[in-house]
């Protein structure tokens, strides 16, 4: 008798075991699968001069790449003063700049001392004081927790 019960408790254990590995594997299966996928990230753009130029969306992703290379952009006509942008990317922190370029040049145009002459934004509506607009500040994170943002040109 106390040999049929061994058993029977070494069989529980092993289907234990077996049920709590097979969980593990779904829930890291589950995890890797939705890591990479891609995500609607959506923002507003308000105070565009209505029909003039176009205005230019970029989004940035690394300090290395900022305000030198873009990693996503779009191009949207300034028909509207007010316009909403959405970009399929995964979760993680982008570099948001934005010109409205009314000269139609497809570059933001600058003064003599390096300040724009064109309607310009930045992520977390950041402002730039003196000197080149920083990554660190002009960042936001993409996650679940995301709340759309209306970043306004001046």
């Amino acid at each position: 008798m106390g040999y049929k019960l061994q058993y029977v408790a070494l069989l529980k254990k092993k289907f234990m075991n077996l049920i709590k590995h097979y969980f593990v594997a779904l829930a890291l299966a589950y995890c890797a699968l939705s890591e990479g996928q891609n995500q609607t990230f959506q923002f507003n753009i308000t105070n565009i001069s209505a029909a003039k130029g176009a205005v230019f969306v970029q989004l940035y992703n690394s300090e290395d790449s900022w305000l030198q290379s873009v990693f996503m952009q779009k191009q949207l006509d300034a028909d509207s003063t007010t316009k909403s942008v959405s970009f399929d990317l995964p979760y993680g922190t982008n570099g948001i700049a934005i010109y409205q370029d009314v000269i139609q040049n497809g570059e933001p145009d600058m003064n003599f001392i390096g300040a724009p002459k064109e309607s310009v934004a930045f992520g977390n509506n950041y402002r730039p004081f003196m000197g080149e607009p920083r990554l660190k500040k002009a960042a936001v994170v993409f996650d679940q927790e995301y709340k759309i943002q209306t970043l306004k040109l001046k």
